[in-house]
């Protein structure tokens, strides 16, 4: 077990399921739609999961913006990378995902 995990779980880095929390809705919605547009399910592609703690704040609105942030800042820079290299949409796909992991970390300090 990677050092510092006390309650280790599979999480999704883009949060699965539904929540009683109305708020974090607009967020995932933002999420999932980037993910979807590189071909990335958010609930079966080992890209969006990570070990992390199972403790109290980790699925919070703020959490999910700040994902929802950062893909979308992610997927910008692609954008435009795209525009001076002849990416492939699968090299664009691994450019989100392996940025998908970086998010992951910076966000929920986890260890996949």
């Amino acid at each position: 077990m990677p050092e510092g995990v006390t309650r280790p779980h599979g999480h999704h880095i883009v949060f699965k399921g539904k929540y009683s929390n109305a708020s974090l809705d607009p967020h995932l919605a933002r999420s999932k739609a980037i993910l979807k547009k590189y071909g990335i399910d958010p609930v079966n592609d080992p890209a969006n999961l990570m070990i992390a703690n199972n403790v109290e704040g980790v699925h919070t609105k703020e959490n999910a913006k700040k994902v929802a942030d950062a893909l979308a800042k992610a997927d910008k820079k692609i954008k435009e990378i795209s525009k001076y290299k002849n990416l492939s949409r699968s090299d664009g796909t691994d450019l989100l995902k392996q940025k998908l992991q970086e998010i992951g970390h910076e966000v929920f300090g986890g260890h996949r």
